[in-house]
């Protein structure tokens, strides 16, 4: 793949995982209309995987519910006391109490190594928060791209697959599923079957990719 296409994917997914973090905080009218915006400027994604359940999430971006309406759906399916479909990775990954301390102090170390750190009053495992990080490993290999420097691209593309296998993947299937059980065919079961559908896809991507890297690097070897 020449530079320029590696770089103008790894911008284009930036964009996507900043969607899904977008739609996953808080509904107001101001993030409403930056996702109408931003899934009437998506173009040429029929030809991945992950399309089908895009279209259906842009097609419902095109008219959102209210934000009041989405307020009082996002507070009980993802913050109320009890709510069946919690945004935090540790409701998935640890029991409560010292494992979930441990989970979010790996999670806050992993940050400090990528140069990152959640904004004040996030938590550490909110989906949103990752989801912002893979966005800016994938800005940083695109940057690494368009200077044409390819050992800096494959690093930025080995942390994020790093990220994505044990921090996003291991448990945003499994809440995309109570979602979707939860809310069908409503505006957040779209969300989540497309941010599940569009990570799945990641994880494929970026194994393919690292695939094809150690090939290249053996077979530069043995020339």
């Amino acid at each position: 793949m020449a530079t320029c296409e590696a770089g103008e994917l790894a911008r284009l997914r930036q964009a996507l995982y900043r969607v899904f973090a977008t739609a996953l905080l808080p509904p107001v009218a101001e993030r409403l209309q930056a996702l109408q915006e931003a899934s009437q400027a998506f173009g040429g994604l029929a030809c991945f995987a992950f399309y089908g359940a895009w279209q259906r999430l842009a097609s419902g971006l095109q008219a959102p519910p209210p934000a009041a309406v989405l307020a009082e759906a996002y507070e009980g399916l993802f913050a109320a006391s009890g709510a069946p479909c919690p945004l935090q990775a540790s409701a998935y990954l640890a029991v409560p109490g010292e494992a979930t301390g441990r989970l979010l102090a790996e999670l806050l170390h992993r940050y400090a190594q990528l140069g990152l750190a959640p904004t004040a009053g996030s938590s550490a495992d909110h989906a949103a928060v990752q989801l912002e990080a893979m966005a800016f490993l994938c800005q940083r290999e695109a940057q690494a791209w368009e200077e044409r420097d390819v050992a800096a691209a494959r690093q930025a593309l080995a942390e994020e697959a790093a990220f994505l296998g044990p921090y996003l993947l291991s448990w945003l299937p499994l809440w995309a599923r109570r979602v979707q059980a939860a809310a069908g065919e409503g505006f957040y079961g779209r969300v989540a079957a497309a941010a599940e559908a569009f990570v799945i896809h990641e994880g494929d991507y970026l194994q393919l990719v690292q695939r094809q890297g150690a090939q290249h690097a053996h077979g530069s070897a043995r020339l």
